[in-house]
């Protein structure tokens, strides 16, 4: 989740209302992104570190390495020039991926809350499921990680919490912003949607945490601070577990499901009754 440039109150923002973009019919947008998801499975690094990532031929790109206008253009089967319409860079580009992965994200998060029962077992299975879900998802793990978008990112939630747009943020960051208006106002748009579906993610941890109760929690440790250190904590172990269940992802889900729930019995303990 990269919870680094997520809102303390993300139900307070526009985006709390974040749904998938999925539909019926995508849009030739919608289908552009789901190309590019397919690209970004690709084949991991060797173990051998010796050769830099980005020599890697383009089957072999993983992750973010393997999306570009032209290989998305090829993978949708478009012109070259067809992905510019809606994406005028490649950092837009991989806005609106690493949007598409936190939206899938949030999905897997949210009906596995549906499916659980005891406050204990929700904050279990918002841990779980995003490092289980990143490990079987390591190509968008990988953009939705992805350094290049971690200043535009934090540009945009700062400017949405004082009223300034994304066009606006993003004119603030060392980053070349595109030359005609209509092109960066194309780049404010995948960043606004990249917040909204990061915030998406967070409100699913605001939700399991929230619904602690005094009594759910041990002793004299509840405090007006309780719900938000517990959301940061719980946040901070997901993005940690997820780092190294894509480097175990060859492990049987059971494995890293008990290891992501043992994790979190030992951060909850003597905070909250298990």
């Amino acid at each position: 989740m990269t919870s680094s440039a997520i809102p303390e109150s993300a139900s307070s923002t526009r985006s709390a209302a974040f749904t998938s973009s999925a539909t019926s019919a995508p849009s030739p947008r919608k289908r552009l992104i789901d190309a590019a998801v397919t690209l970004v499975a690709g084949v991991p690094a060797a173990a051998d570190t010796s050769r830099p990532r980005r020599r890697a031929t383009r089957a072999q790109a993983f992750g973010a390495e393997a999306i570009g206008i032209r290989a998305v253009a090829e993978a949708a089967g478009v012109t070259h020039a067809a992905p510019l319409h809606h994406f005028p860079d490649r950092v837009a580009l991989l806005a609106a991926v690493a949007a598409e992965g936190h939206a899938r994200l949030g999905d897997a998060i949210e009906q596995a809350l549906s499916q659980s029962v005891s406050p204990a077992d929700r904050l279990r299975a918002v841990v779980r499921t995003q490092a289980l879900w990143a490990a079987r998802n390591a190509g968008l793990w990988d953009v939705m990680c992805s350094p290049q978008l971690t200043f535009e990112t934090a540009a945009v939630w700062r400017g949405r919490r004082s009223g300034q747009t994304a066009v606006d943020a993003l004119s603030t960051v060392a980053s070349p912003a595109p030359a005609s208006a209509k092109a960066r106002e194309r780049r404010g748009e995948a960043f606004d949607h990249l917040v909204d579906a990061k915030v998406r993610v967070m409100d699913a941890y605001r939700a399991a945490v929230e619904a602690l109760t005094p009594a759910d929690i041990s002793g004299d440790r509840a405090t007006a601070d309780t719900h938000r250190q517990l959301i940061n904590a719980l946040t901070t172990l997901a993005d940690g577990l997820s780092l190294q269940f894509v480097a175990e992802r060859d492990a049987p889900d059971d494995v890293l499901a008990a290891h992501a729930d043992a994790t979190v019995n030992v951060l909850l303990a003597g905070v909250v009754r298990l």
